[in-house]
């Protein structure tokens, strides 16, 4: 069986939500798909990417606030 990638991640954690125990035939499917855990590289590259996009995303929202922050001292400072 060959499934996206991204999907089988949705689907893993839609799975692990509120439940503490393995499912056991995604677990060897997954075994299989990466040659008993030895074979990651697809899935060290879409973390990769996930984490990359995390990070550009808190670096957008912190250069918003920053220019919040300057929007707002400028103000401020013309009402001195």
């Amino acid at each position: 069986m060959i499934i996206n990638k991204p999907v089988w991640l949705d689907l893993y954690r839609s799975l692990c939500l509120d439940n503490d125990k393995v499912e056991g035939n995604l677990y060897r499917l997954f075994y299989e798909e990466t040659h008993e855990g030895k074979d990651m590289d697809e899935y060290k590259a879409l973390l990769e990417k996930a984490t990359d996009e995390i990070v550009s995303k808190m670096d957008q929202q912190m250069t918003i606030n920053i220019l919040a922050w300057v929007d707002w001292i400028v103000w401020l400072q013309a009402k001195i």
